[in-house]
């Protein structure tokens, strides 16, 4: 495991404390002193830092499942800027649609390759 990976990992973990529910059953994080000492995340400056850097960084695909759900986004997208083409006039519109539909793309596929982890 790279330090890129323990990084990615130990950020993702925090994500995971911040995001689930209290021991005391209650949403969100925390709710009660017991659960404030328990699951305290890391310091604001050392996640911001951590966070950047991973969020800034190349992340190569290096498994097939991952490759494959990459290219069904891609093709869902083509498919739908090909309909946007087709049935709108060439306008800004259309071409901030096509525009949107790219980000979009490039947003999920940022979720998988970063394994749902984000600000």
């Amino acid at each position: 495991m790279t330090k890129m990976d323990e990084t990615l990992e130990k950020l993702r973990e925090a994500n995971r404390q911040q995001n689930a529910c209290s021991p005391s059953g209650s949403p969100g994080w925390p709710r009660t002193q017991e659960d404030e000492t328990m699951y305290s995340p890391p310091s604001p400056s050392e996640t911001r830092a951590e966070t950047l850097h991973a969020l800034f960084t190349y992340h190569p695909v290096t498994n097939g499942s991952d490759r494959q759900r990459l290219q069904s986004i891609r093709d869902a997208a083509k498919h739908l800027a090909e309909v946007i083409l087709n049935n709108t006039p060439p306008c800004a519109d259309q071409r901030a649609a096509i525009r949107k539909v790219r980000e979009a793309v490039m947003t999920a596929n940022a979720s998988i390759v970063l394994g749902g982890f984000g600000l």
